[in-house]
């Protein structure tokens, strides 16, 4: 076993992820006092521990390291560099290894739920780690208001910049804390998948997942060509990524296709709705805060700029291609809306916050207003009077609410031949579109209402939203049967 070639006194190098799995594994075999320190190649301003535990700068303790086992839990890609480096100076370092973490992982969940005792309390794992908004806000919203009581963990990458509702616990990912809750928690709600991987899932423990796309836009998973090359056309790893969810919740029969298609998941489906859709249906308004946090004259409408990401580019670092495809002109846009509806209007955009990296956007500053950090989408959607976007599925949602949709974009073949694809071509879409400006201001100008709604009547039709304002009701109503009658869903 690997704690037995412990040694007494050791350094690990490294303060992210990987480290703070090693420590929750030292800290649940009560080895952690042996540990001397944290290496860092640079330790930043402040910067005075890591999970308790001293962080020092690879130059402050050099001297000391003669001998010294380190072990080095980086990424694999960065650990032979610091190897050679330990190696110069007489260190011993040992690479924590994939499948050294994963046997860490596999340790602490037994730990932790060896009494076989399941704790009745919700932990969510909203997009990856991120904060409070999305489907997993509206669900946790409605559960404690029902039951202010009930305990809430919400799993984060970043805790200490993250501000939550202080009746949830904040739980860094990789921490002793967070292995302790994902193993003992009766319900995990995500709107991604689980944080760990499934074959960690206790007997007792019930799994909501619900995704956060709904419309025949963008392909995923097994129907997309360019995942399925990533994973070498193994679908058995798309499969153990979705299997483990006791139900997936719906937003639409396109949803639901997409789930059994896509995810190939083989379990239970709940055609409930989506819980962030459910602030579109209710009658609270959230204008009065939108325009005192942006400084908005409450007599002016606002145009709302969200496109979706291009993973792929960002990740060549294509930047000249990215400025190409969020040429938007948004001066002329404002224009083009008050000559068609009337009144004075501003322009907000929200970027996915990748983008940020790779294109400049001065000029959008300049003539519109940042929304891109503002933490809730679907209040935006609820306030703004018109959205423009691409292939975001911000397009469906905002259609719940029967008001204006213009699609802009002018590369839809390119990511259809190179990238993920879609389900429906956009150009087929019921919304007015423009692949130039000049073709999205006309687009505007021209807009007609009476045909607008009558083709979103016929795209709802076609593709089936279960949207009411009642999804989150119907989760509270599960979670709460589940904790309740365990038995009669088998944990």
């Amino acid at each position: 076993m690997f704690a037995d070639s412990i040694s007494e006194n050791f350094y690990i190098y490294g303060a992210g992820q990987y480290a703070r799995i090693m420590v929750s594994w030292l800290q649940a075999k009560k080895l952690k006092d042996r540990v001397r320190g944290c290496i860092v190649s640079n330790r930043d301003s402040g910067q005075e521990d890591f999970c308790g535990i001293p962080i020092f700068a690879f130059d402050a303790v050099v001297e000391q390291l003669n001998g010294v086992t380190v072990f080095i839990a980086i990424a694999v890609e960065n650990a032979v560099g610091i190897a050679e480096k330990l190696d110069t100076v007489g260190a011993q370092g040992m690479h924590i290894t994939y499948a050294l973490l994963d046997e860490m992982e596999g340790d602490l969940f037994d730990i932790f739920s060896a009494d076989g005792k399941a704790l009745d309390q919700v932990v969510v794992w909203n997009y990856w780690g991120m904060g409070y908004y999305d489907q997993c806000k509206y669900i946790v919203n409605e559960l404690h208001r029902r039951n202010g009581k009930l305990k809430i963990y919400w799993i984060l990458k970043d805790v200490v910049n993250t501000p939550l509702p202080d009746w949830i616990t904040p739980i860094s990912i990789g921490s002793y804390e967070y292995y302790e809750v994902m193993s003992r928690s009766r319900i995990l709600v995500t709107n991604v998948d689980s944080p760990s991987s499934c074959i960690y899932k206790r007997n007792f423990q019930y799994f909501i997942y619900t995704w956060h796309g709904i419309g025949p836009s963008k392909r995923l998973e097994w129907e997309s060509p360019l995942h399925r090359k990533r994973i070498g056309n193994d679908k058995r790893i798309v499969q153990n990524r979705w299997n483990g969810a006791d139900i997936m919740v719906a937003g639409s029969n396109c949803c639901h296709e997409v789930y059994r298609k896509s995810f190939l998941y083989e379990g239970k489906i709940e055609d409930w709705g989506y819980p962030r859709n459910d602030v579109l249906f209710n009658d609270i308004s959230y204008k009065k805060r939108i325009y005192d946090t942006f400084g908005i004259d409450d007599k002016k409408k606002i145009i709302l700029y969200a496109p979706t990401f291009r993973n792929e580019l960002m990740e060549n670092r294509d930047t000249e291609r990215l400025r190409q495809i969020y040429d938007i002109d948004l001066v002329k846009v404002r224009e083009a809306a008050e000559k068609r509806f009337g009144g004075e209007f501003v322009v907000m955009y929200r970027f996915h916050n990748y983008v940020y990296r790779y294109v400049d956007i001065s000029s959008y500053k300049q003539n519109g207003i940042d929304a891109t950090y503002y933490p809730d989408m679907q209040e935006l959607l609820k306030t703004v009077d018109i959205l423009i976007t691409d292939y975001s599925s911000s397009m469906w949602d905002f259609s719940l609410t029967k008001k204006p949709v213009f699609l802009y974009f002018h590369d839809a073949e390119e990511y259809e031949e190179k990238y993920q694809g879609f389900y429906v071509f956009p150009d087929n879409y019921p919304y007015p579109k423009g692949h130039t400006n000049e073709e999205l201001c006309d687009a505007i100008a021209s807009f007609d209402d009476e045909k607008y709604q009558a083709d979103l009547d016929k795209w709802f039709k076609k593709y089936g939203t279960f949207d009411d304002g009642h999804a989150s009701e119907r989760i509270a109503d599960r979670v709460f049967d589940v904790i309740e009658n365990p038995a009669k869903y088998g944990k």
